[in-house]
């Protein structure tokens, strides 16, 4: 009787333990520092969401980025690309980040970048090679931190 009394304590210990955990589908949050470029600023979206979250890095006469972390989902990348048939779209599988995707519009000056289908960037005044390249690696940077 002692035994099946401890078991039974034990147990609800454990289900009221348990119960104080965050979801595992919502994304882990992480302390690691956003790594910026020189002349970049970030500022965090303050929307509450439980699926993701978010925030905008932006130069002043540069690159105008929002982006979306999220633990899934659709692709925007190529979803924008599909909706844009003039875009060019790249895919290039990397073994530290996984699959990035990205959808380059050189008419509207724009780029959609998706990283293995967590993190997802939307970017506005690409006008250069440099601005293209600084993107891609301002989203590969997000991606490690967000893993």
């Amino acid at each position: 009787m002692k035994s099946a009394l401890t078991v039974l304590i034990l147990a609800g210990a454990m289900v009221f333990c348990l119960a104080d955990k965050p979801e595992q589908s919502q994304p882990m949050r992480t302390e690691k520092p956003l790594w910026l470029l020189p002349g970049y600023q970030h500022t965090v979206d303050s929307g509450i969401v439980i699926d993701s979250t978010g925030g905008r890095i932006w130069k002043d006469g540069g690159p105008d980025i929002n982006y979306t972390l999220t633990l899934g989902g659709a692709e925007t990348a190529r979803v924008y690309a599909k909706e844009n048939p003039k875009v060019s779209l790249t895919v290039v599988e990397s073994p530290g980040t996984g699959e990035i995707v990205v959808a380059l519009n050189e008419d509207r000056a724009a780029m959609v970048v998706s990283v293995d289908y967590r993190v997802h960037l939307s970017a506005r005044n690409v006008r250069s090679r440099k601005d293209v390249v600084e993107v891609i690696l301002i989203a590969t940077s997000i991606a490690g931190v967000s893993k």
